[in-house]
């Protein structure tokens, strides 16, 4: 840290492991000192000893107590002087602690066809709702379209997937075949969910439209979804890549 020492983690008390040299404490503090105050406070974990640390100014003199390793639990003080850069690194140093954890899984298991097919359906519906608030949010900006994926992250993620068994590989399926369904009844050309708007528009207005606007409607629909096939693919290649 700012004093140029570093501690042990698997002591309740703050030991020194060793100090660096060039370091304001080289050559007064030394390795396996346990720390006990500074400048008169008493320090018993290591973020009361960077508290004090990074509070200090530059120039200032911190009296650290400590005990020396085999010195029969006698203290010494040592004067340690800081610079504006001590006491910067003090302050950008922090401590993370982290966990093991695991992702919890339970298996649905049941004999009975009905209850499977109620499952399933339930499980279609969460997927389907989820595509559709995915939307909502790109629409909003809260998800990235760096996230969407095409063709080639589907056959990528598909295989890692699958690694993990056979009813892993199914879920993935269904996920994509909800998926796909959404995509085919949005309103865009092409796709049956932009033929079910012409049919709805032709219903309202009585007449079809014309052969012309037809084929303006389809080439943007066509254009559309190539544009969105280019993107999602070089997002896929790029995200494969480590870009």
């Amino acid at each position: 840290m700012g004093l140029g020492i570093s501690l042990r983690a698997d002591v309740q008390h703050l030991v020194v492991a060793q100090t660096l040299p060039n370091s304001p404490t080289a050559g007064k503090i030394p390795a396996g000192s346990t720390l006990t105050a500074v400048d008169g406070k008493t320090v018993s974990n290591w973020l009361e000893l960077r508290r004090l640390v990074a509070g200090a100014k530059p120039g200032q003199k911190l009296a650290i107590a400590f005990v020396p390793p085999d010195a029969d639990g006698k203290p010494s003080v040592a004067a340690v002087s800081l610079k504006q850069d001590d006491i910067d690194a003090a302050k950008a140093i922090t401590l993370a602690q982290y966990l093991p954890l695991h992702p919890m899984l339970s298996e649905l298991q049941t004999h009975n066809p009905l209850v499977a097919l109620a499952r399933g359906v339930d499980e279609t519906r969460d997927l389907i709702l989820q595509f559709y608030v995915t939307l909502q949010r790109m629409a909003t900006g809260d998800v990235a379209l760096s996230n969407v994926m095409g063709p080639v992250g589907m056959a990528h993620e598909g295989a890692q997937v699958a690694s993990r068994g056979f009813a892993w590989l199914l879920w993935f399926l269904c996920l994509i075949s909800a998926n796909l369904a959404v995509v085919n009844f949005l309103p865009i050309p092409i796709v049956d969910g932009g033929l079910f708007t012409l049919l709805i528009l032709e219903k309202i207005q009585g007449k079809p439209l014309s052969p012309d606007a037809q084929r303006i409607v389809q080439m943007v629909g066509l254009v559309l979804i190539l544009g969105v096939f280019l993107l999602v693919t070089y997002q896929d290649i790029a995200r494969m890549a480590g870009y």
